[in-house]
């Protein structure tokens, strides 16, 4: 006897259950871990963010997909197409780190509000105060500026020319040298991971060592053998995309540099 297949809305709210489990398990995870529900909820929804970017470039592009998806301690993803166009390709991919920087700026914006309205005094009156080594430890400021700081560092490591982060996804139509550029730089991010103080960055480097172990394998594998044609960028397109991604990279390590400063100066007084 046949099996009867799933009607289409039967598995768009399969598909939208599996979605939200997901997330709620992820979160569920990270919770127990950082033991902060608060952390553990704002951190899944900085990943949200940076999937619904994805998600909506490709209802715009009117392109089908499914998700988002989450896998606990690793990461998120948006099922989708193999896309071909290199305007395509970079639209998707870029809206995601593009939307996440956004959340992150959100934050930060957020406890520079939060920390100013605790604070006595002009707050921003000269370089001195503009960098806040007691204003951020009150009511919340430093809770909302880990959180930029997780935000643009997640962003930032997707950026990375690695397959399949969305970097790897970008940089193959610029140059495929650029990939030369991304293994060193995830050896590096690698390395790094294995200096953790907190469960906070006890999970960013379990993250990152999965993501760059896989990331790296599968570049050199696809620098071999790629697994689908991709139509090559010419002209005008390439020097667009080149801006853009640039740009990108360097909005968000701006945003992580400083945050990552701020939040030095802040432990050191705390």
């Amino acid at each position: 006897m046949q099996k009867r297949p799933l009607s289409p809305q039967a598995r768009f709210w399969l598909q939208q259950t599996l979605a939200i489990l997901s997330l709620i398990v992820s979160t569920l995870v990270l919770g127990l871990i950082f033991r902060s529900w608060p952390l553990a909820i704002a951190f899944m929804l900085l990943l949200l963010v940076h999937e619904l970017g994805h998600l909506l470039a490709l209802r715009i592009k009117k392109l089908p997909a499914r998700g988002p998806y989450f896998i606990p301690l690793i990461g998120a993803f948006v099922a989708m197409p193999r896309l071909r166009k290199p305007a395509d390709i970079t639209f998707v991919a870029l809206a995601g780190p593009f939307l996440g920087g956004l959340g992150a700026i959100f934050c930060y914006g957020i406890s520079w509000y939060v920390s100013a309205r605790s604070c006595y005094g002009p707050v921003f009156t000269s370089i001195n105060t503009l960098i806040p080594r007691l204003c951020f430890l009150l009511d919340g400021g430093h809770f909302w500026l880990v959180l930029a700081n997780v935000g643009f560092y997640l962003n930032l490591l997707n950026l990375l020319p690695l397959h399949p982060l969305d970097g790897g996804r970008v940089a193959p139509l610029i140059s495929k040298w650029l990939f030369l550029l991304g293994i060193p730089l995830g050896i590096f991010l690698l390395f790094d991971s294995f200096s953790t103080r907190s469960p906070l960055e006890s999970v960013f480097s379990l993250i990152t060592l999965v993501l760059v172990i896989v990331s790296v394998t599968l570049t050199v594998v696809n620098m071999r053998k790629p697994p689908y044609r991709v139509l090559p960028a010419r002209g005008r397109t390439k020097i667009i995309i080149a801006v853009a991604y640039v740009a990108m990279v360097a909005m968000l390590g701006y945003g992580w540099w400083l945050t990552y400063h701020l939040l030095n100066i802040v432990n050191g007084f705390s």
